[in-house]
């Protein structure tokens, strides 16, 4: 029994040691290789739509409300929403993208990568075909049976149109 208590001490100070080691070694690494600017990706799954940037900062849509990340904050993994992400160019211009959610990936080396399935320009986005197209999920969402595919796939649909409306309506 004295035994066994022995080897599990021996076992978890070998395993405090490692993690706080491994922590010592990540920091000094992420330390090294760190950028000196913020650089930012934006990727849907076809292609990169901004790729590398250096940027001042990217406002997203955060799963906990807007969020502005600049160059050395603390590394992240947000969920996103739907919404505008917001980026201000070093030339202090802005790019506004339009997403339907997605993952934030802030990394100590001051990188951000942006991942969601679909984005869009808010320099392309139609207001009309908008509007078009909301009120043509409005209705097919009250005429799908309850509990149905249908419902939940216009549900969804409703739910993003209504979000792009309105975040166009904040800019």
């Amino acid at each position: 029994m004295a035994l066994a208590r022995s080897i599990r001490g021996v076992s978890s100070s070998l395993r405090v040691a490692a993690t706080a080691g491994s922590r010592r070694w990540l920091a000094a690494a992420a330390a090294d290789a760190k950028n000196d600017e913020l650089i930012f990706t934006l990727s849907v799954p076809s292609r990169s739509l901004v790729e590398k940037r250096t940027v001042k900062r990217v406002t997203v849509p955060s799963a906990e409300g807007e969020l502005g990340l600049e160059k050395d904050g603390p590394a992240s993994l947000l969920e996103l929403r739907p919404g505008i992400v917001d980026v201000l160019n070093e030339d202090d211009t802005s790019d506004k993208w339009f997403i339907p959610g997605g993952f934030a990936f802030y990394n100590p080396d001051n990188t951000l990568a942006v991942s969601t399935p679909e984005g869009v320009s808010v320099d392309e986005i139609d207001e009309d075909a908008i509007k078009s197209e909301l009120n043509a999920w409005s209705a097919k969402l009250s005429s799908a049976e309850s509990g149905s595919k249908a419902e939940a796939e216009a549900t969804i649909v409703v739910d993003m149109y209504r979000e792009l409306q309105a975040s166009l309506g904040r800019l």
